[in-house]
């Protein structure tokens, strides 16, 4: 029999930007494996979500999205209206599937089967990087009981990295048989991928990512003026925010919203460029390995479970201008180098780095579990 699954997300699934793209590609995977009744988009909205927003409200725009999404009040707001609109659905489906854990899928208890796919924990963002556990001692412990119960709650908590499989279960004591790596996908499909890389100007670095701050532009500035120093003809392309850059050979994009632009923009690369100093699972590092890039990343979050040091990239510390600088020089100096690392981050993708392949385990191990609960 076909699993019958209800999808919980934030953000519509035919909008190709919410949840950074991970909505489509996952649920559209989902669709393709088993019988996909729907899928809610759990968010606040009207006087709701503008009291969230005032009270959540900090002046830096990164610390004031992390306050948004990441606050008790919210989590239980959010987890009744999952309630709510699962509740005279009861009778469709057999799961549910939830993405991230910004709420539950009930409020207070959760009275049917379902599991989430997440790519962080709080314990996490609170150890590595504080701006996203924005909460007062108080508040911080109810939300770690309740992200804690959700987690113990589901069938099973499907992790897109080894390095958050962990934390489920060392910082939350979830049991290791419930806490499933899955791995992650590339959001471009394969018929848009190329089959050669066709255009290499041996000058343009590439940066794409909307928090310029955690993402560590302002190391890649720093770097990117070493660079120069000895290869004046360098080119760094930064694309996700409009921000008023004055820097020799740098070119701010902004915000592109034409996915077809953005592949033209990795197909025009030289190599791509990550320095962030904290990263859970960037979809970004995967798109550019498809579009045969060779990859610098910091060794921070899910990053080294992508790229293979000296193999498919490079992955160095964060912070780090200097070294950064070296690495790129390295590749832009290097040809050959560059062509072979992109090619085997291709096929990486090609082989590995796949949402049908993600959803194949997903599913696999969901009709295992639940057909042991149903012969129980």
């Amino acid at each position: 029999m076909t699993l019958r699954v209800i999808g919980l997300t934030q953000g519509r699934i035919n909008n190709p930007l919410a949840a950074s793209g991970l909505n489509q590609m996952v649920f559209g995977a989902l669709a393709r494996r088993a019988q996909l009744v729907d899928v809610l988009n759990i968010s606040l909205t009207g006087w709701r979500r503008w009291w969230n927003a005032l009270r959540a409200w900090q002046p830096d725009r990164d610390r004031w999205r992390a306050r948004f999404d990441k606050n008790v009040p919210s989590f239980v707001q959010l987890s009744r209206l999952a309630h709510q609109m699962l509740e005279p659905r009861r009778a469709e489906f057999d799961v549910i599937f939830q993405l991230r854990t910004l709420f539950a899928p009930g409020f207070p208890s959760v009275p049917w089967p379902y599991a989430i796919m997440t790519d962080n924990t709080h314990a996490l963002s609170d150890r590595h990087y504080p701006p996203w556990s924005p909460l007062g001692p108080a508040e911080k412990r109810r939300w770690f009981e309740l992200e804690r119960a959700t987690y113990h709650q589901a069938v099973a908590v499907f992790a897109r990295t080894h390095w958050v499989r962990r934390s489920l279960i060392e910082d939350y004591g979830l049991p290791p048989e419930r806490a499933v790596w899955v791995g992650t996908g590339c959001h471009f499909t394969p018929e848009t991928l190329p089959k050669s890389k066709e255009v290499d100007d041996g000058r343009t670095v590439l940066f794409v990512g909307k928090a310029f701050k955690r993402k560590g532009v302002p190391t890649l500035l720093e770097a990117f003026a070493l660079v120069r120093l000895r290869r004046p003809d360098a080119r760094l392309v930064l694309v996700g925010r409009d921000v008023t850059i004055k820097q020799e050979g740098v070119e701010v994009l902004g915000k592109v919203m034409d996915r077809s632009r953005l592949r033209q923009l990795y197909a025009e690369a030289s190599l791509f460029v990550l320095p962030a100093h904290f990263e859970p699972c960037a979809n970004v590092i995967s798109e550019a390995m498809a579009y045969r890039l060779p990859c610098i990343v910091t060794d921070v979050g899910g990053s080294p479970e992508l790229v293979t040091d000296s193999q498919t990239g490079y992955v160095i510390p964060p912070n780090r201008p200097d070294m950064l600088a070296e690495r790129i020089l390295d590749l832009l100096g290097d040809p050959a180098k560059r062509r072979q690392m992109g090619e085997q981050a291709a096929r990486r993708v090609q082989e590995e780095l796949s949402w049908n392949r993600v959803v194949d385990r997903v599913i696999g191990h969901l009709e295992q579990v639940m057909g042991e609960k149903s012969d129980g």
